[in-house]
């Protein structure tokens, strides 16, 4: 007891999810705001989840906040970066193979040209 709800937000997420709650409370209009952020648990292991609050009290002047877990959409947009990375550093490396035997023709293409005699050519 006597323990705020923000004290279980992640330190890094705890400013942005305090404003984003704030917003709803503060409205003198409807909103809704959805926020994604780190809570911590029983165990002290944080789980991602995703909370939905909306500027509609209850009759009591209470907000409700939906909250689910999204710890798994977040392991796979990280898995899904990872890849992404490994593609960039593939695709850095295929490209500089591709450029390089390239290069390295055009060079010698250049140096056989420029040693082909030119005097004594008619046009």
């Amino acid at each position: 007891m006597g323990e705020q709800v923000a004290e279980y937000f992640h330190p890094a997420d705890r400013e942005r999810v305090t404003t984003a709650f704030q917003t709803v409370v503060t409205s003198e209009d409807y909103t809704a705001e959805s926020v994604e952020y780190r809570h911590e648990q029983v165990d002290g292991t944080y789980l991602w989840v995703e909370s939905v609050a909306s500027a509609n009290p209850t009759p009591d002047g209470h907000y409700v906040i939906n909250t689910r877990n999204i710890s798994e959409r977040k392991q796979r947009e990280r898995e899904l970066e990872r890849q992404n990375e490994r593609l960039d550093e593939f695709a850095g490396v295929v490209s500089h193979d591709l450029r390089n035997p390239l290069q390295r023709s055009v060079r010698a293409t250049t140096s056989r040209l420029s040693s082909v005699p030119t005097t004594g050519w008619r046009h």
